[in-house]
């Protein structure tokens, strides 16, 4: 039985591709699981999966300051780079936003049989300014 994710998939209206700029997110190699059930299992192909993610601002990380979360269904999948971090925390910070809504993309999650990719996350930030 195949399971299905959970997410609001888009529509071709409202595809990511049309909004801000595109980012691929880091850290996804320690949300492989998180990931897998969100794109509903594994398959035969790569799968493309367009979706909406929020960006959380975790000011107490230890490693970064300005460390953005990339969030899918409320769920920790990645995070933000450190240079577009430092860039999209000094805005949301300066808005006094926490959390702001993105596009964003599921890739990969392919099994043969033989082999098997892994699922990585692609974001494209909000252009709009916030506050």
């Amino acid at each position: 039985m195949e399971r299905r994710a959970p997410l609001r998939i888009v529509g071709r209206w409202e595809s990511p591709r049309r909004a801000g700029r595109r980012v691929d997110v880091v850290g996804e190699s320690q949300y492989q699981a998180t990931l897998d059930e969100l794109a509903g299992g594994k398959r035969r192909e790569s799968q493309y999966i367009s979706t909406n993610a929020e960006l959380w601002r975790e000011p107490d990380n230890p490693h970064d300051p300005n460390a953005v979360q990339v969030r899918i269904g409320g769920r920790l999948v990645g995070y933000l780079p450190r240079l577009e971090a430092e860039r999209l925390a000094a805005r949301m910070d300066a808005a006094g936003e926490q959390a702001v809504p993105c596009a964003a993309e599921i890739r990969g999650g392919w099994r043969d049989g033989s082999d098997e990719g892994h699922y990585g996350v692609v974001v494209w930030l909000p252009r709009a300014r916030m506050g």
